[in-house]
Formats: structure tokens, sequence, C-alpha cells
């Protein structure tokens, strides 16, 4: 066998299996391919034109104090958005942050595209609520200080994680919804 083959249990060859060295993410698929840099303000005026929201509906979160945080979570939904894409368990979808101060965020389909659309008011709380806490800081790290040891990141910004993640996954589960319910 040359260099890169490898065998299966039953001993069959698969030529040509080389590839480089790269990190590979969660989806099995190379860092370096999703680093591209993706553009909120073209999603934005995409969405715009074709009459998926409205100028008024859409929150820019540009020059704003959480620009990171909004950043950050349009990047993460984003990419996800792109890896189901290219694995077409969905179709082309937008992610956009609305003007609404509720907490809350929505899934839906119009004209045969879908949108998830996460309130600004939902991220603004979780900011403050969970990003800004630090007495859950302390709180954690008076009980088990063990525990916020083994972390490389803060527990606030952990809780921030996961909820604005959970608030995520949960909308892209509703998109994967209307896409088995529209082949029906």
């Amino acid at each position: 066998m040359g260099k890169g083959d490898r065998k299966t249990r039953k001993g069959k060859r698969f030529i040509g299996s080389r590839r480089k060295r790269t990190k590979l993410n969660c989806y099995g698929i190379a860092k370096p391919i999703l680093k591209k840099e993706i553009d909120y303000k073209h999603e934005t005026k995409s969405a715009i034109e074709n009459d998926i929201a409205k100028f008024a509906d859409i929150y820019d979160f540009e020059d704003t104090p959480n620009e990171k945080q909004y950043k950050y979570l349009y990047l993460f939904g984003r990419e996800n958005l792109d890896i189901h894409f290219k694995r077409k368990s969905i179709s082309h979808s937008y992610f956009l942050f609305s003007n609404d101060f509720s907490h809350n965020a929505k899934a839906r389909t119009k004209n045969n595209e879908n949108t998830i659309l996460i309130n600004m008011g939902l991220i603004n709380h979780c900011i403050v609520k969970y990003l800004q806490n630090d007495d859950l800081n302390d709180f954690i790290k008076s009980k088990y200080p063990d525990l916020a040891e083994k972390y490389n990141t803060t527990i606030s910004n952990l809780a921030f994680q996961v909820s604005t993640q959970f608030t995520y996954y949960h909308e892209s589960s509703s998109i994967s919804i209307f896409k088995k319910t529209n082949r029906k």
C-alpha cells in the first residue's frame, strides 16, 4: 500500500485517501474553508431586495456597544447554515437580527426563503443577564472553584453562549421541519 492509503476492517483498500492535516469542526469540514468573512450588510441588503424583511425591521449591529457579541452570534449562525446548505439538508436561509425589543426569536418561510430572526431584545437581555453578570462568576467561584478553573472562559460567558446558541439551534430546527413539511 502507498502512503495515504487506508484499509477497512475487511482489508479493502481506498486509494487516494491522502488529505491535508487540518483541524476539522464537528461536521468534519476543514476550518480554513469556513474562515471566509461573511458580511451581515450584504445579507440584509439581499433580504430587503428579495422582500424577506423590511429595512425598518432589521437591526444593524455595526458601531453599537455590543457589536462583538452580535458579530460572534451572526458568524456562528451563518457558518452553521452554510454547512447545512452544502449538505443539502436545508435550502438557502437568511440569518438576521430584528429591531424588536421582546425576548423572542422566530423562524419563518417567506417567498420560498427560510429566515431566522432573533430579536435584539433577546440578545441584549442575555448580554445583561449573563455576559455582564460578575455576581454569577463570583458565586460559581465560591461554591465550585474546581469547576470554574476547568474552563478557559468565564461562567457568565459560557451562560451567554449556551442561551444564544440554544436559541439559534431551536430556530434552525424549525427550518429543518419546514423543509420536511414542504416535501410532503
